[in-house]
């Protein structure tokens, strides 16, 4: 009986021991844990942690507070001066502030202006200190919105480096921000983010702000491939077309390079030429010129132009540009020609016009051609048109004699 109680006895000393040093190594493990200096910044990965107290604050730091809750309900132009006046020291209290209140969207949003407003020089370190021994998402977020905004070039290496993270939300913040700041040198970085589908919208956005044509191909290459949502393929064709008109030289390289004669090929081709060339570049202008400039100096491009020309619709200056190169054109060029001259709607151009005319009285034109330009008469032709087309009443081919019936009825209630 004495052995077995000395034995329970012995157990449940051996169990209580075991717990005491179970709980001792915990204490020494959080005890080295607080001792950790702040994880390497280039990894980004850290875990979420609360944010160290503030020190005392100041009375002059008060009444910057004091500003900034103001100009936070009502932005005024006399309180964000009043703020701006403050400098690195306004910028110190922003910081303090934004350390708690990183997580409120609008009052980030009020920070952002105002350090943009401030734009110090020593702004941008102070940022950049913040930042790279943040431990926290939101507040490393807003840090980074406040360094776009404050479009700091000194911070382009560490949104660099936090782009190339693992961190999602960071890489699509920083982003945003070298969007922001406006720096060519880092768009072929940015573009490494396309291939991931949570970062091609900011991706886009900032390749469209940044405006370089290296990273046409890159662009062109996840249009291609397709299966983007509305919202990303419209960031990847504004991203196009804030390039500016000498955008349309590779674009067209692309048209022209693309296969039509397969299924993929030929959806791509429309696509490009039609949602892009077609639809978002304004008519006339300086995209005209540049479309009519390429037609001269690149004849491998005017088959393509034509193309585009196609879907584009009324572009009267393009198409005049383009009427001197007429006899230039081979046969199924000028067919193409044609083509895109019958759907440029009722712009009415004499120019156009009398070329619409030539053809349809010359018989050695095929068939298409002349009835493409019956149709194109009948949209922007005059009553001398009205009067040209009379002899075709007559024609032997029947289709021609009712397009261009139809063509004299809608120039004649046109007037």
């Amino acid at each position: 009986m004495i052995v077995n109680k000395f034995r329970a006895r012995s157990v449940w000393t051996v169990l209580f021991l075991a717990l005491v040093v179970t709980a001792g190594v915990s204490v020494l493990d959080w005890s080295k844990d607080a001792q950790r200096p702040p994880l390497d910044s280039s990894t980004f990965r850290r875990p979420e942690q609360p944010m160290p107290k503030p020190g005392p604050v100041s009375a002059k730091d008060t009444e910057i507070e004091a500003l900034v809750a103001k100009y936070h309900d009502d932005p005024t132009e006399e309180l964000a001066a009043s703020i701006q006046a403050q400098g690195t020291r306004a910028v110190r209290v922003l910081l303090r502030l934004l350390a708690g209140l990183s997580a409120d969207t609008r009052w980030r949003d009020t920070g952002r202006n105002l350090i943009a407003r401030i734009g110090h020089p020593k702004a941008g370190a102070l940022l950049i200190e913040a930042l790279r021994t943040s431990t926290q998402g939101s507040y490393s977020r807003a840090l980074i919105e406040w360094l776009g905004a404050l479009k700091s070039k000194q911070s382009v290496p560490l949104l660099v480096e936090i782009f190339q993270s693992n961190n999602i939300a960071l890489r699509k913040s920083a982003a945003e921000a070298l969007g922001n700041i406006g720096d060519p040198a880092v768009a072929m970085t940015l573009c490494e983010g396309l291939s991931h589908y949570a970062l091609r919208g900011a991706v886009l956005t900032s390749l469209g702000q940044l405006r370089s044509l290296s990273t046409v191909p890159a662009i062109l290459r996840i249009l291609r491939e397709g299966g983007l949502r509305v919202s990303v393929e419209s960031n990847a064709y504004q991203a196009l077309l804030n390039m500016g008109p000498l955008v349309l030289g590779p674009v067209l390289k692309e048209v022209a390079s693309i296969p039509a004669e397969t299924a993929a090929g030929s959806s791509w081709k429309r696509r490009l030429s039609r949602d892009f060339v077609a639809t978002r570049i304004p008519v006339g202008g300086i995209w005209a010129q540049e479309l009519v400039s390429l037609f001269k100096q690149n004849p491998g491009l005017r088959e393509a132009i034509l193309h585009c020309l196609h879907w584009r619709g009324a572009d009267p200056m393009l198409a005049a540009g383009l009427l001197p190169h007429w006899g230039q054109l081979e046969n199924n060029q000028r067919a193409a020609f044609v083509r895109a001259l019958a759907r440029t709607g009722r712009v009415r151009d004499t120019k156009i016009e009398a070329l619409l005319l030539k053809v349809i009285k010359n018989k050695q034109f095929d068939r298409e051609i002349r009835q493409n330009a019956v149709r194109g008469l009948g949209k922007i032709g005059s009553m001398r048109a009205a009067q040209a087309l009379q002899p075709l009443l007559q024609d032997v081919d029947t289709e021609l004699k009712d397009l261009a019936k139809d063509a004299i009825t809608k120039i004649s209630q046109r007037g």
